[in-house]
């Protein structure tokens, strides 16, 4: 009987045993993911040495003899250590050696505290050139703690690494400017590099980091834009890039380039958002500058190719004036040839008249030497009025004109000018003068326009001969005075209007008519120098129209 209790007894213990260490490797799993979740957050290099990890966990069997990590137990009141597996027995002897007393006194302690404290204990020790992680699991009532392993020499190896590369990225980031930040959708959290509050220049023991505080940082007109991007990245699972200004309250600006990606759970939803931020503001100072100087240069540029511009044109305006001049020159030799050659020609042959009539002492009649003295006369006076013409347009162009306006009458003026020039028509006909508007007195110089409407009335009467008599028209207008002086004669041909204003340009249905062709450029002269202007209307075989315009 006490036989078969101590059998029963055994094979409760044995249960006990089994579901002791069922539960032991359960914990084991959970703690291992646990830790696998923990390194995965830290680096995705961490993250694949974590997967072996897992492998490792997922590939242990409950049998020690299918376990490929070791399997020990230790007794700690008779402070034995037994195997259950080929790695076991191979960890039993490198602790058995005399080089690794040492090793081995430390790792009796640690069991030794599970076994006194009751709790499950996890350390890590260098067997035989690899990290080893143990897991003591006590057992009280059977007096015994069971240890699993696990070669942990790659997480180890991973976990260098990624301390190594932490501390060369953050090395490389205070260099380069530039801080990185990791943004948890699902918790809201946020979380800065230590470059990055120096970056933004914020106080880390003051200041927490969220999208929210980020925002607040950024220039008014800048907010909406970095909004835009997050969610844009989050809707569209996109990475984005964008200049922003971090504002300051004494109005400072400092420009930060934000880089922002997204990362997905297993299911393709986006979890996570991290990037970096980097200072550059150099960089876009210097861009300022560039762009400022070049937009001054460009205005020095068009600057001086405006000048270039006007300077062409003044060229332009000097080779026409030039050409100009040269007609002017040519037309002013044949002019005056003709015009002076013909009254030479009749006081030449007058003369000779005379001459013949003193050499032949014939007694003529004094009528006779009166029209011979008539002719010679009225050549010489066609001669003075050529000479004087040209001394007037000299004296124009040249600008030794003076000005002297005065107010006066301009009805008065114009109804004087009409009595004389009726005087001095031999067909009968006069200057009809007409007024419009209500009068006002003007402000102009009275002696330059009596030589300017003297020619314009002058030349009314000589190409209009045998027709109506002209007009001269005088309409005050509110903010303008102007003077028509109309006539019903032969006409201008429209091709040759723009160049009547020219001295002695003449048209070519006026050549039969006596003229030097400079009244009507020096009547334009002497208007010009009184402030006023003139333009001109004609139709061939009807008449012309002058038109004078004063300002009020």
């Amino acid at each position: 009987m006490a036989k078969k209790s101590f059998l029963k007894l055994r094979k409760f213990d044995a249960a006990m045993e089994e579901e002791l260490l069922i539960k032991a490797l359960r914990r084991e799993r959970l703690a291992r993911k646990e830790a696998e979740h923990i390194l995965e957050k830290k680096s995705l290099e961490l993250y694949h040495s974590n997967l072996q990890l897992q492998e490792v966990i997922t590939t242990t069997d409950l049998f020690p003899g299918q376990n490929p990590n070791a399997v020990m137990r230790y007794s700690g009141r008779a402070n034995t250590l037994s195997y259950a597996n080929r790695p076991g027995k191979k960890i039993s002897s490198f602790l058995d050696k005399k080089l690794n007393a040492r090793l081995k006194k430390e790792f009796i302690r640690e069991l030794n505290f599970s076994f006194e404290k009751e709790i499950n204990h996890q350390f890590d020790m260098q067997i035989d050139g690899k990290t080893i992680r143990f897991f003591a699991v006590p057992l009280p009532l059977i007096d015994y703690i069971n240890i699993y392993t696990a070669d942990i020499s790659d997480i180890k190896a991973s976990e260098k690494r990624l301390k190594n590369i932490t501390a060369s990225l953050k090395q490389a980031q205070k260099v380069a400017g530039m801080g990185s930040w990791e943004f948890d959708l699902y918790s809201n959290q946020m979380v800065w590099s230590e470059d990055l509050f120096k970056i933004l220049q914020v106080n880390p023991e003051n200041f927490k980091p969220s999208h929210k505080s980020y925002i607040n940082l950024l220039h008014p007109s800048d907010k909406a834009f970095a909004n835009e991007a997050v969610y844009r990245a989050i809707n569209h699972k996109e990475e984005y890039i964008l200049t922003l200004r971090r504002i300051f309250d004494d109005r400072k600006e400092i420009y930060i380039e934000c880089r922002g990606q997204v990362c997905l759970d297993r299911e393709g939803n986006v979890n996570r958002l991290h990037g970096v931020c980097v200072d550059v503001t150099d960089k876009i100072e210097i861009q300022l500058v560039k762009e400022s100087f070049t937009k001054k240069l460009e205005e020095k540029v068009k600057e001086r190719t405006l000048k270039l511009i006007n300077s062409e044109k003044q060229l332009r305006t000097s080779l026409m004036k030039e050409k100009e001049l040269g007609d002017l020159k040519s037309s002013f030799v044949s002019t005056a040839s003709h015009q002076f050659r013909t009254p030479l020609t009749v006081i030449k042959s007058n003369v000779g008249l005379l001459e013949m009539f003193i050499h032949n002492n014939c007694k003529q009649e004094f009528q006779n030497f009166q029209k011979v003295n008539d002719r010679i006369t009225s050549a010489i006076n066609k001669m003075t009025e050529l000479m004087d013409n040209a001394l007037v347009l000299g004296k124009l162009t040249s600008g030794n004109v003076q000005w002297s306006p005065q107010e006066f009458s301009l009805i008065d003026f114009c109804q004087k000018l009409a009595v004389e020039f009726k005087h001095t028509q031999t067909d009968g006909r006069t200057l009809n003068v007409t007024i419009h508007g209500e009068p006002f007195n003007v402000q102009v110089d009275p002696n330059l326009l009596y030589h300017a409407l003297s020619n314009l009335i002058n030349n009314a009467f000589k190409y209009s001969f045998g027709k109506k008599s002209p007009e001269l028209a005088i309409q005050f207008k509110p903010k303008e005075l102007v003077l028509s002086i109309k006539d019903y004669g032969i006409g201008i041909p429209e091709n040759e209007l723009q160049k009547l204003f020219r001295p002695f340009f003449r048209a070519n249905n006026a050549t039969e008519i006596k003229g030097t062709g400079l009244g009507l450029s020096i009547a334009k002269e002497y208007i010009e120098v009184n402030k006023g202007s003139i333009g001109i209307k004609s139709t061939l075989e009807e008449g012309s129209c002058f038109e004078i315009k004063f300002k009020r």
